[in-house]
């Protein structure tokens, strides 16, 4: 009677286990994802594509790298929330996306292909790609750490951190009065929703917009008077602590591109989520 007791004792801590480990697949994904493999007409193959899912509440996106270090960001996937569905159709007719296999560390995504003589791609049958948690390109990394960082000020280097992109200055002669009126007139110029990230060892230009996006490019800075970009040293004028100048020098003449420091907690990564909710709801 003990020995038979203690298989069901068993067999009851073995089923709750199965049951943990089934319900833990079934999560909705949210968060951010690499694409790892795909299941095509050639069966399972090393994603061929350097991209990522963005997984919240409000929009899925698409990051998609590319070459010279460039990135897109869109809604891809036209408003579709990755909420779990199982792997299985409804019917013969359903061709809707199905999301399963889900949880914080990975996720499969199975769709309806209708490419034609495409290498990877099936035409007319289910496509699946596989992603995972926590795995960057060495390229895609600086760019996620850029997305997601909160804004704030770095004591050994103010420099270092988000700032969105004022304007354009000739001179810097009476460049606080200046100042005053790029802000005056943001929102209808032309560097509405362009940001620069800066930190030791890379820079990332962001775009926020519907066509969200930008380039990781090469420099950084390793002081607060200077920082590198894409080979070129840029020397920087500070206006205040939250506005700095930076040297655009073409032809022994010089332009200022003005900075202000993001103060309002928000990461670049929340704006465009933002951006991309309004634009789809619109």
């Amino acid at each position: 009677m003990k020995k038979t007791s203690l298989l069901k004792q068993l067999a009851a801590i073995a089923l709750a286990t199965l049951s943990l480990t089934c319900s833990a697949q079934t999560e909705n994904p949210r968060g951010i994802y690499k694409m790892m493999t795909i299941i095509g007409k050639a069966g399972e193959v090393k994603a061929p594509f350097d991209q990522y899912k963005i997984c919240t509440d409000e929009v899925t996106l698409t990051l998609s790298m590319k070459q010279a270090g460039y990135f897109i960001l869109h809604d891809n996937d036209k408003g579709k929330i990755f909420n779990y569905t199982g792997e299985q159709p409804t019917d013969e007719n359903d061709q809707s996306i199905k999301i399963f296999d889900s949880d914080s560390h990975h996720f499969s995504l199975k769709w309806w292909s209708n490419f034609s003589n495409h290498l990877i791609f099936p035409e007319n049958n289910w496509c699946t790609e596989k992603y995972e948690a926590d795995k960057y390109s060495g390229v895609a990394r600086p760019v996620f750490e850029a997305l997601t960082a909160t804004p704030s000020i770095d004591s050994s280097n103010p420099l270092l951190g988000t700032w969105r992109i004022l304007g354009m200055l000739d001179e810097l002669k009476g460049a606080k009065k200046q100042v005053k009126t790029l802000k005056a007139n943001y929102e209808t110029s032309k560097y509405v929703g362009e940001y620069l990230s800066i930190a030791p060892s890379s820079i990332v230009y962001v775009l926020v917009d519907k066509n969200s996006g930008g380039q990781l490019m090469k420099g950084g800075s390793k002081d607060k008077n200077s920082l590198t970009q894409n080979d070129q040293t840029r020397a920087i004028k500070w206006i205040s602590k939250d506005i700095a100048a930076m040297e655009i020098r073409k032809e022994n003449i010089s332009n200022w591109q003005i900075l202000e420091r993001v103060t309002d907690g928000q990461t670049l990564m929340s704006r465009i989520v933002s951006s991309q909710t309004s634009n789809r709801n619109r």
